[in-house]
């Protein structure tokens, strides 16, 4: 089974945008039809990541993928997901 086939149902959607954060990191979200982004209010995390990277406003759920190492079943290291887990959270202050 190929990423985007697991990644489809986590989002409950066939329409699915994946872009590159870096060399490693993937962000993938949903979109209402091809080329086409969801309606609705923007996730605040996800939409950060894409704005950084200056791409438009994610809506709904997204999901972020990195390549898998030292044989875990964890798709990120521990101190790569500590680094997005700190880059979020210090976003998240800022919007309080």
């Amino acid at each position: 089974m190929d990423l985007v086939s697991e990644v489809a149902p986590l989002l409950s959607s066939a329409n699915i945008r994946s872009t590159r954060l870096g060399s490693d990191l993937t962000l993938w979200h949903a979109e209402d039809s091809p080329g086409r982004a969801r309606p609705g209010q923007a996730n605040p995390a996800a939409s950060w990541l894409a704005a950084e990277h200056g791409l438009p406003p994610v809506a709904g759920p997204a999901v972020i993928t990195g390549p898998i190492q030292y044989n875990s079943v964890y798709p990120l290291d521990a101190d790569e997901a500590e680094r997005i887990a700190t880059r979020l959270r210090e976003y998240l202050q800022r919007l309080q």
